[in-house]
Order: C-alpha cells, then structure tokens, then sequence
C-alpha cells in the first residue's frame, strides 16, 4: 500500500493562503518518535543493555500487578526485539506518521498516539496477560485506524486491503494479535472522534479522551494493577 498524502484526506482539508506553495509543517512528534525507538535500540544492543531493558520495560502484566509498573503501558512502545522487528516497523512509520501529522497537525496526532499506545497495550493486557509485549506496531496501527475515517473512498479501500494483511501477519506465532487489533480500534475511534471535530463538534475529542481513560482506569482496576510512583 502506498501511503496516503495529505490530499487523500476529505474532511481534513488543509488551505493555503495564495502566493508560493509552502513548506509542510515539520512532523515532529512522528520524527521523535522513530529516532527514540532507533536510538533506545541502538545504545541497548551496542552497551549491552537490550535485555535488562526488556526486562524493566516492556508490557509484562504479572510484573505490573506486583510491583505496579504501570509506566509499562508507555515504555514497551519504544523498545524493538531485533534488526528487522524495528526495521520495518520504522520504514512504515515514517510513511504514515508523517502524512497523518501533517494532516491533522502535531497536537492531535501526539492525542492520537497517546490513544493508541494504550490501546494497545490494554487489549494485550486483557487478551494476553501472561505475554511480553515490546513494539511500535500497535501505534503505527491505531494511526491507520484514525487514517479510515478521514480518508477518500479510494485511498480506504488501500487502506483497508493493507489492514487485511497486516492481519495475516499477526496471527504468526510471537505477534500480539490483540495489541494489533486494540491500536487499530483505538485509532479507529480517533478517526471518528477527529472526522466530527472538523466538522465543528468539538467534544467527540473530549468524549473520546473520558472513554480511554475511564477503559484504562477498569483494566487496571480488573487486573489488580497497583498505582506506584516508584521507578
């Protein structure tokens, strides 16, 4: 699948005033976050450090309920288990970050992100709480999820037949299917959320941000995850 460009985007229409074109506005939050993930991998593998790492940070539920690491709902989305995990799923990120950040501007693409991340990581929690759970991929999911809504018929069909791969690939062993699928509905109703906001009905956002936060608050409350504040 291609990536979309900003003009694939119907109910995010983006205008420029009259004159020279401009430059699209620097992707910065979509950027930062590929070159923490690069960075996070490359100190740990040169220094040693990847599986100790692992250990403190991925997504790891018996961990969470005893001792209350709950920042593992954030940190697991920086951390990659090989060369070619992290490669590709960098090389897809910076396709379609860039276009959907450019499009609906940083603010919102972090929203989305942020949604995302703890998407994934709450359907992995419920679905597979006994699984370690370390990637990028159930964000960059919940960023094609959010792309659905907003984009042309065209470019959703694209989209949609590029979906139905990626969920081929998620049922090999050692992929969290349900990490995938929880960023993708994550994302998916940050696509709705967005589509209404452009259209001037401003608290979907709101809306969208109480009932991710509200799921969260139940997951962690069903599993017994202690809140702490100790590193």
């Amino acid at each position: 699948m291609s990536n979309p460009t900003p003009e694939a985007f119907p109910d995010m229409p983006m205008t420029a005033p009259p004159g020279p074109p401009l430059r699209p506005p620097m992707p910065w939050v979509s950027y930062g976050y590929i070159a923490v993930c690069i960075a996070i991998f490359v100190l740990g593998t040169f220094m040693g450090l990847h599986n100790e790492w692992t250990h403190r940070f991925a997504l790891y539920v018996p961990r969470m309920v005893e001792f209350g690491e709950w920042w593992r709902l954030f940190s697991c989305h920086f951390l990659h288990g090989n060369v070619l995990h992290i490669f590709f799923n960098m090389w897809v990120a910076q396709g379609l970050g860039r276009n959907l950040e450019i499009t609906i501007g940083s603010w919102l693409f972090l929203w989305v992100s942020l949604v995302g991340a703890l998407g994934t990581a709450l359907s992995s929690m419920l679905f597979s709480p006994d699984a370690l759970m370390v990637g990028a991929s159930g964000v960059i999911l919940s960023w094609a999820g959010a792309m659905l809504p907003l984009l042309a018929r065209q470019a959703r069909k694209s989209l949609l037949i590029w979906f139905i791969q990626i969920s081929v690939l998620s049922l090999l062993p050692g992929i969290s299917l349900a990490g995938h699928a929880g960023g993708a509905l994550a994302g998916f109703v940050c696509g709705l959320a967005l589509r209404q906001h452009s259209r001037g009905h401003r608290g979907w956002l709101l809306g969208a941000s109480v009932a991710v936060i509200a799921l969260c608050a139940w997951v962690l409350h069903h599993l017994a995850v202690p809140l702490t504040f100790r590193f």
